[in-house]
């Protein structure tokens, strides 16, 4: 009996909607004209409002990252360390996909923005050539904080004013947000790609060009420092101790000449050091040098490799907004914004009839 009486409410639940539903549909073909001049002045403001965007100029680049690796070496580094030696490792904080992180690191983008380019036959940092390019400077023409605030060429970083850094870091953000895309499309190729979208073609073009040659240069020093620093102790020492062995052997000499007569044993014994001296200083120096090639191959190896693949080349990408897609998007929020504004009134103002009626 229950179950017959939900049934029975359901179905006039149902029956309530769809009355509802027919209600609604009366009303808005009533409005017929309302949907058409709202149509009309949505499509206005969407064909205005393309009309009134810049062009985007989108490059793209792409490039193979090939880690350093020890490869057969194990059994070298493992000699290498017994004689207190780090020969440094391939691995490490920075390897594979951290290298997105690095190209789009304040560190990175900021060197970039202060690199000095030629423009016009003139230097000029990307970072002034970005706030003219983008109208920025235009508007600092009001302020006076900000009316001559420029990056010159050559200016250390340690000098600049809280203004200015305050002011690269602002244009760090907006790249970041808006222009410059880093990622690795495929997870299964060792590939990279950066995409870089403003409404200037040429900027589009050097700024990502600039951006990986800065993140080769540092992610090369990163990731062979430790290799590098034991190569250069081991250089000196080995130069060093190659100029203390030629130094023996020249007293060695020295000292028989002095000693015409060896038939004295007491004119033996300066020899004899000497020989000792001979001995170790060239027992040393073979094994500094052995070691020494082993920290050369291992620079070489910790270094990795970045090429470019594709990189980008004149014309860009060039993307507008369309006025007719843009015109009939904005019918269509025209259009169901009307729908909203009279779900809302309608019901209002017939309880305001309702009420005046009684």
């Amino acid at each position: 009996m229950s179950e017959t009486v939900d049934a029975n409410v359901m179905d006039v639940k149902l029956i309530d909607v769809l009355n509802s539903f027919k209600k609604w549909f009366k009303v808005l073909s009533k409005k017929w004209w309302l949907f058409v001049i709202m149509g009309l002045i949505g499509g206005l403001i969407g064909s205005w409002y393309a009309g009134k965007q810049k062009a985007l100029y989108e490059s793209q680049m792409t490039f193979s990252l090939e880690e350093g690796s020890e490869g057969g070496m194990g059994g070298a580094f493992s000699l290498a360390a017994e004689f207190g030696f780090n020969l440094g490792s391939s691995s490490g904080a920075f390897s594979g996909d951290n290298i997105v992180s690095i190209i789009t690191s304040r560190k990175m983008v900021e060197q970039t923005l202060l690199f000095v380019d030629t423009l016009n036959g003139k230097p000029v940092t990307i970072a002034d050539q970005y706030l003219e390019i983008f109208g920025f400077k235009k508007g600092f023409e009001k302020d006076l904080r900000l009316k001559n605030i420029n990056f010159p060429p050559g200016l250390p970083r340690d000098k600049f004013t809280y203004l200015q850094d305050s002011l690269l870091f602002l244009m760090y953000h907006n790249i970041l947000k808006v222009a410059l895309i880093a990622g690795k499309p495929n997870k299964k190729l060792n590939q990279y790609e950066i995409k870089m979208k403003t409404t200037d073609e040429r900027f589009s073009k050097i700024f990502p060009e600039i951006l990986i040659k800065q993140t080769i240069t540092f992610y090369t020093e990163l990731r062979s420092k430790k290799s590098r620093e034991t190569l250069e102790i081991l250089e000196e020492r080995v130069a060093s101790l190659k100029g203390s062995l030629n130094s023996s052997i020249g007293a060695r000499a020295a000292t028989q000449d002095a000693n015409i007569n060896p038939a004295f044993s007491a004119a033996q014994a300066p020899l004899q050091r000497k020989d000792a001296e001979i001995r170790v200083y060239g027992s040393a120096y073979g094994e500094l040098f052995k070691n020494l090639e082993l920290a050369r191959y291992s620079y070489l190896k910790n270094m990795p490799l970045l090429q470019i693949i594709d990189e980008p080349k004149y014309p860009l990408l060039k993307t507008k907004l369309g006025r007719l897609k843009t015109a009939v998007v904005g019918s269509l929020i025209m259009g169901f914004l009307t729908v909203v504004i009279l779900f809302i009134a309608v019901p209002f103002f017939q309880k305001e009839k309702t009420v005046i009626s009684i």
